[in-house]
């Protein structure tokens, strides 16, 4: 008896949730040379046009060429402004309220945000959030870097502040 060919087994792919991005932690990854590792640890990053107005694209600004590379690649994508209209927030600043209410329209997607209460706001929504040095504590996890507090210091460095409980909660995470 003849066997029938079997097709080789294709490995299921995996539909990764959206994920949205405040210009915090764009600036902040791109300044320091690590914005690749959004691409590597999400795939596809959006951000919303208010946000697009803060990243300084176009600009000689610290940061700004590598986002721009990141956009003319395709995986960092500006989402289009009717995804992106905001209800007027007094206490959060435009791009904040623009990335929180494109999140609030897409059950399950990942919010990419710094700000206390952004996050605050993210949590009382219900929008899963992740700050940058949750997504260097991933990059460390999945293997794509060896060593978070370092590049922590680089963002301190370059001016971006995160609380000393982020960089201790990081620290532990890390197991450094």
């Amino acid at each position: 008896m003849a066997q029938a060919h079997q097709r080789p087994r294709q490995k299921a792919q995996v539909a990764l949730p959206p994920v949205i991005a405040d210009a915090g932690p764009l600036i902040a990854l791109a300044k320091v040379k690590r914005l690749g590792l959004l691409k590597r640890v999400f795939g596809r990053v959006g951000f919303t046009s208010v946000v697009a107005g803060e990243l300084r694209l176009g600009t000689a600004a610290p940061g700004a060429a590598a986002l721009d590379a990141a956009i003319t690649s395709g995986w960092l994508v500006r989402l289009p402004p009717d995804a992106t209209k905001a209800p007027e927030n007094r206490i959060l600043d435009a791009g904040e309220a623009s990335c929180l209410a494109a999140s609030a329209k897409v059950p399950g997607t990942l919010l990419l945000m710094d700000e206390r209460l952004g996050r605050r706001e993210a949590q009382r929504l219900g929008i899963q959030y992740m700050g940058t040095a949750g997504v260097l504590c991933a990059a460390k996890e999945l293997g794509y870097l060896k060593a978070v507090l370092p590049v922590l210091a680089e963002l301190s460095a370059a001016g971006y502040f995160l609380s000393d409980v982020v960089i201790n909660d990081a620290r532990q995470r890390a197991g450094e």
